[in-house]
């Protein structure tokens, strides 16, 4: 009945089922020329065929139909285990696909409530990683099944392809796509083995740490910084060394690194050949060239192992352990899994081209780092700004240590400027860069008047006026806000200041006595020599003498 139902749906196909292995036959595999199938094993929830592909290693597929109940589904997981190790599928490149009935993680389910990892989880995990498989790359939905009863909807990714590094080893560039359901409560899946990859741009350049154990690595960064330049004030001159550096270190590596795996494979093969030829003619220089080779091998091999550790991001093993296989495999698979081949919009469009992709990468980045509310271009620069409020030049950071060392800043409140011959443009501009206020001759200073003239000891052109509320002036002395010791030092000016203007002027009155006691002295000689003189002659005497009482008061 089945081979009637098969002719008629797929002629000139071939088949083969497990209906020896299950009376209801739930696996039947299709296959057309020119493909070549042979039959390996099967049972009831397994069917595992060998698959001859022209002018490509054969593959090994094994096609998976999980039973509902838990229990049985153990048998699954030990046909898995024992196929792995009956066939050393670990050797070859194989595919297990089909519907396990089992979810790996919670997230496999769409209700909120299968939050614990359950028991028949664990056993499907701890079973795919003793055989080494793990889900190939697969695109479209993530659940594959749905019980499709609207009064309580769940869905499941209950359907899987999983492969072992020999495929991807084989098939780098291979991935599944899981369709839409249709007429069925599971996705179809379709299997690509040569996905064509988009089209990259130029490859972002990546250090690798290996290059800091070639002897010439440090002379030669040395080398590629000087040549560039010594100094690098703006990102713009570091951004040029920067890439200078690049193209020696590409340079390095290409000349010494390049093909690692072939290097180490030559390596060994001239270590084996000179102790070869050290057994049968044993000389000194075939032992020593021996032990160069061998310092070579192991070097080249230590970069070889550092190399793939690194594509790996492998940090639980340490370089040294030999663990280059192991690192190599995981390497390998990051690649193929990493290896983004299409975009699926919300609206269920699928992007492939690889411009398109790239655009689409660079504006959903964008909506994501811009900055939000900000509706035109201009903007974010002051936004940015704003984020940044401490700024400042070399100069300013001389300046303001000065000002640390020197004693207190410039008081913008106490602080104004005097100017002469500006026009009222300039003193705006100077205002409103300084922050300084204009100020009107005459200057004063805690209350007292400063002239605005030259300073003239001689021509005595020099006026103080003196302060006329001394109360006020201490009062203002006691509330300023200075450090102590400068504070003191303000009092004692101000007390030296009074010293001097009263000691000024007890000078002056004393002056003013002995000038006038030496005046009315010299007119009692006067009057006493000058009895003869007529009265007229006394009178302009004592008018002379009046006058000059008066100018020499009028000078004090």
């Amino acid at each position: 009945m089945l081979h009637s139902i098969i002719s008629k749906i797929c002629p000139r196909w071939n088949y083969i089922s497990n209906h020896l292995s299950d009376e209801d036959g739930r696996i039947i595999f299709i296959w057309r020329s020119p493909l070549f199938v042979q039959l390996l094993h099967q049972s009831r929830q397994v069917l595992t065929v060998e698959v001859s592909i022209p002018n490509h290693q054969p593959i090994t597929i094994t096609s998976v139909y999980a039973s509902n109940l838990a229990a049985e589904r153990v048998d699954l997981w030990e046909d898995l285990i024992n196929l792995q190790q009956g066939l050393s599928l670990d050797l070859r490149s194989w595919l297990v696909a089909g519907d396990f009935n089992q979810i790996v993680n919670p997230p496999e389910h769409s209700s909120p409530s299968v939050q614990v990892v359950t028991t028949d989880m664990i056993d499907f995990r701890d079973t795919l990683l003793q055989v080494g498989l793990f889900d190939l790359r697969y695109q479209d939905i993530v659940n594959t099944w749905s019980n499709k009863q609207p009064a309580d909807p769940i869905a499941k990714k209950l359907d899987r392809a999983l492969v072992n590094y020999e495929w991807i080893a084989a098939y780098p560039n291979s991935s599944a796509v899981f369709l839409a359901p249709e007429f069925s409560d599971h996705s179809p899946c379709l299997l690509s083995l040569a996905t064509p990859l988009p089209i990259a741009g130029s490859k972002p350049f990546k250090f690798f740490n290996y290059l800091t154990n070639h002897p010439l690595f440090h002379p030669t960064v040395n080398e590629a910084w000087v040549l560039a330049g010594i100094f690098s004030s703006t990102l713009a001159d570091l951004s040029c060394k920067l890439k200078f550096r690049k193209s020696v270190l590409q340079r390095l590596n290409s000349e010494n690194f390049s093909k690692i795996q072939e290097r180490v494979i030559y390596a060994n093969s001239l270590l084996k050949d000179v102790q070869v030829r050290a057994l049968q003619n044993p000389s000194p220089e075939l032992f020593q060239e021996e032990h160069d080779l061998r310092e070579k091998w192991l070097f080249l091999r230590g970069i070889e192992e550092a190399y793939f550790k690194q594509k790996s991001l492998i940090n639980w093993l340490k370089e040294g352990d030999f663990n280059t296989t192991f690192f190599y495999r995981v390497a390998v698979v990051r690649a193929a899994i990493n290896t983004i081949i299409s975009f699926l919009l919300p609206d269920g469009t699928l992007i492939s081209d690889p411009e398109a992709m790239a655009n689409l990468a660079v504006n959903h980045f964008k909506s994501i780092l811009a900055p939000l509310g900000l509706p035109f271009a201009a903007v974010p620069i002051n936004w940015f700004q704003d984020l940044i409020p401490y700024r400042c030049t070399p100069e300013s950071v001389i300046l303001e240590e000065f000002k640390i060392k020197s004693g207190p800043a410039v008081s913008i409140q106490k602080t104004a400027f005097y100017s002469c011959g500006l026009t009222t443009q300039e003193v705006n501009s100077i205002t409103s860069a300084t922050g300084l206020s204009h100020g009107t001759l005459p200057i004063r200073y805690l209350g007292v008047s400063l002239c605005s003239k030259k300073l003239s000891l001689t021509s005595n052109k020099c006026q103080v006026s003196t302060p006329r509320d001394w109360a006020a002036i201490v009062s203002y002395l006691n509330s300023v806000r200075l450090p102590k010791p400068q504070k003191k030092l303000l009092l004692i000016a101000w007390q030296c200041a009074i010293y001097l203007l009263w000691s000024e002027r007890n000078s002056r009155l004393h002056r003013l006595s002995r000038r006038r006691y030496s005046l009315s002295l010299s007119l009692s000689l006067s009057l006493s020599l000058s009895l003869s003189l007529s009265q007229s002659e006394m009178l302009s005497s004592s008018s002379l003498i009046s006058d000059l009482s008066l100018r020499g008061f009028d000078r004090f």
